[in-house]
């Protein structure tokens, strides 16, 4: 046979063997799309609990609580308050005027792990108990974590409050699933007579369901009461339920239309291909929140800008990781090659590495720490988990901050990182007036920042253990 001939064998040998891939992949994703339209699982809330906020996406309603009621297979499993807002629109109990009469102050940025409310209580709350029983002093801990916040939003909402607070600590506490999340707007419409808590690629459209997504549905039914009687019922079938999943299947269905453009005698593109080379086989996504399309934090111009104003403040950065229970299970970090990538390029612009919780704790692991089958958010164990983690994290950054140098005296305060720079400078706090010195019983009250060091100088209370006297 000649060597043409052979070519042209291997070929035609391998278009068929690509259409035919094709084709199984087709019969599979075709029965896979038969069982998400039979599906009706999801989370349904009475109210919009956030508002719009063009410069960070949003901020929570003040004095606001989120509940949300689950549905699978079309009845009512179950039902939980996950979040709650104080008067300033936080998802912690401390407010801003606390913050400002404590002598130790935190500031906290991360996403739904670190806002979620089990039994009352954050994992920031209980952080700032712990830290005031270690310090034996007022700590204050307010926590600015939003729902579906990825490392961008937390940092340009970090970089700003740092700024405005001038905190002891900054504590940026972020999931696997964070790395990738790309910035986004959220905001509540009417549309066709239905209340949409809907969110976007783009400050300025929410109608468009190539770039807008529903975060929650929105049913005013479907209350707290509600719920907790159909729960107590069984979660059978009512009218408020039928209301529900027929709201769920008609938005479902015009998004679907849109997001999920499936022909399976289509000639003009492969679905196989595109699954391989997007990670999903359609041409838009089917997912709730944008995705970032770099694999290097330094591509974002906003975010290098973000990590030179905090280092200019000069307080510390603390960068933690929270882990599943899964990732507790087995003390390791299971995030893929891509976020362990990012992950590794964050650290170089911050000039610090990440934490990892599933490796530093030496607590007790509870036997549940989250709320599956239902939900894989924390449990009121995790919560308690995550801040015995954490609470010696930043009793020791504290403890670094009060007995780190004054900045040389030829170098300007609040020095920034160079445009392009990967290493983070010597903190330099911002002018302040000369301190009158203070003495105590173990010699000169060290400082820090322009203001007297968190730390007390007998340092932590004897005894303490995270976690403990909860």
């Amino acid at each position: 046979m000649s060597r043409v001939r052979v070519v042209i064998v291997l070929v035609i040998e391998t278009a068929l063997f690509l259409l035919a891939a094709e084709g199984v992949y087709r019969f599979w994703l075709h029965g896979r799309i038969m069982q998400w339209d039979r599906a009706l699982n999801y989370k349904v809330t009475p109210s919009v609990y956030v508002e719009h906020d063009p410069r960070y996406g949003e901020r929570f309603k003040p004095d606001s609580e989120l509940w949300v009621s689950y549905v699978v297979d079309g009845r009512l499993a179950w039902g939980s308050v996950i979040s709650r807002s104080n008067r300033d629109g936080l998802g912690g109990r401390t407010t801003i005027d606390e913050y400002r009469r404590a002598p130790v102050k935190i500031l906290v940025f991360g996403d739904s792990f670190t806002h979620w409310n089990q039994g009352g209580v954050t994992w920031p709350d209980l952080l700032q108990d712990d830290l005031r029983r270690a310090l034996r002093r007022d700590v204050a801990v307010l926590d600015y974590a939003r729902g579906g916040y990825g490392l961008l939003q937390m940092l340009d909402l970090a970089a700003d409050k740092a700024t405005e607070h001038r905190p002891d600590l900054v504590v940026i506490a972020a999931i696997g699933d964070d790395f990738t999340r790309s910035r986004w707007w959220s905001k509540e419409i009417r549309k066709d007579g239905i209340t949409r808590w809907m969110l976007s690629e783009r400050p300025d459209d929410y109608s468009d369901d190539r770039i807008a997504i529903d975060y929650m549905l929105v049913h005013p039914g479907a209350t707290r009461e509600w719920s907790l009687k159909r729960l107590a019922a069984g979660g059978g079938p009512d009218p408020v339920l039928a209301g529900v999943n027929a709201q769920f299947r008609k938005i479902r269905d015009e998004v679907e239309a849109v997001r999920r453009d499936f022909h399976p005698w289509a000639l003009d593109r492969s679905y196989l291909v595109h699954r391989l080379t997007h990670g999903y086989p359609f041409a838009v996504p089917v997912q709730t929140i944008p995705r970032i399309d770099f694999d290097d934090f330094a591509a974002d111009a906003k975010t290098r800008s973000n990590l030179r104003r905090l280092a200019a403040t000069g307080i510390p950065l603390l960068l933690v990781y929270l882990p599943t229970a899964q990732e507790m299970a087995e003390r390791e970090c299971l995030a893929g090659r891509r976020t362990r990538h990012l992950m590794e390029s964050l650290e170089r612009l911050a000039g610090t590495r990440f934490r990892l919780v599933q490796r530093e704790y030496r607590g007790k692991v509870p036997a549940k720490m989250d709320l599956l089958p239902y939900d894989a958010h924390p449990s009121r164990q995790g919560l308690q988990l995550y801040a015995g983690a954490v609470t010696p994290m930043v009793l020791a950054g504290l403890a670094a901050r009060s007995a780190a140098p004054r900045p040389p005296r030829d170098r300007a305060a609040g020095t920034a990182l160079p445009e392009r720079s990967g290493s983070r400078p010597e903190p330099s706090p911002p002018p302040a007036p000369a301190p009158q010195s203070r003495t105590a019983a173990s010699g000169p009250v060290p400082r820090s920042g322009g203001r007297p060091s968190p730390l007390p100088p007998a340092g932590p209370a004897r005894g303490w253990r995270p976690g403990r006297d909860r």
